[in-house]
């Protein structure tokens, strides 16, 4: 939702470059700036939305006993304004929701608003059958699913290996070899990248593949850099590695 906004990309770009450190350091220093911009800067939608409304319905009354040109030039402004913080919105359901099948754009801000809602209660686990007795008192479930998970991952027999019978292993071509081992070009980055969903679910970090498209003519550098030294050194910084694990019973 921030993308819309005409102060947000120099925001980004004045915080990356003046941040010292590798991509993970620069995130999280976009993290923060972004944090105190929608809290100074961006403001809440619902209540832009309000302002905005009374504001139109003012000009309206005004329009209504005076025609004035000034007026007039002023609630057309009015309703630009208000057009945004509607497009607003419904970016902001329309992420929250994750249905892709409905078109952005369209003014679908009720349909996403409803599917964030449906989405949030099937995430929701209100009841568990343990031992065949219904069960729904809160700190049960949580003891419950937690002995549950604590024993599938719980190291089991291990195989050996040397015991594996290996008739025939497949051997790759010298060519093949080369391309396997080379190091990715900055274009074969970039189209790995851009091939992504742009919304799709963001990690820990927050950040979808939306930001790194509309910023690649900032980020791009840093990214390119941390996936080549990935390439050479054969690790990722772990903060990268990191994800959400939802376990489902």
């Amino acid at each position: 939702v921030w993308l819309s906004h005409p102060d947000y990309e120099p925001l980004v770009h004045t915080t990356w470059c003046h941040a010292h450190g590798d991509v993970v350091t620069k995130l999280c220093a976009i993290q923060d700036t972004s944090i105190r911009f929608n809290k100074e800067v961006f403001g809440n939608i619902y209540k832009n939305k309000r302002l905005l409304e009374a504001r139109i319905k003012g000009v309206h009354i005004q329009l209504d006993s005076c025609q004035s040109s000034d007026l007039v030039n002023f609630e057309k402004f009015l309703q630009q304004e208000y057009n945004k913080v509607l497009a607003q919105e419904e970016m902001m359901w329309y992420q929250k929701s994750r249905e892709k099948w409905v078109k952005y754009g369209n003014k679908n801000t009720r349909f996403f608003h409803v599917q964030s809602i449906i989405r949030s209660r099937r995430n929701m686990v209100v009841g568990l059958n343990i031992d065949g007795v219904w069960c729904t008192d809160e700190d049960v479930l949580k003891n419950s699913a937690l002995s549950y998970f604590k024993s599938i991952f719980q190291q089991g027999d291990s195989i050996n290996p040397s015991s594996l019978q290996f008739d025939y292993f497949p051997q790759i071509t010298t060519d093949l070899f080369n391309c396997l081992s080379s190091l990715p070009s900055m274009d074969e980055v970039k189209s790995a990248l851009f091939s992504m969903d742009s919304y799709k679910a963001p990690g820990p970090d927050g950040f979808q593949p939306i930001f790194f498209k509309t910023f690649w003519h900032i980020v791009a550098p840093d990214v390119f850099q941390l996936i080549s030294t990935a390439f050479i050194s054969g690790t990722i910084a772990p903060k990268l590695a990191e994800t959400l694990i939802v376990p489902i019973p």
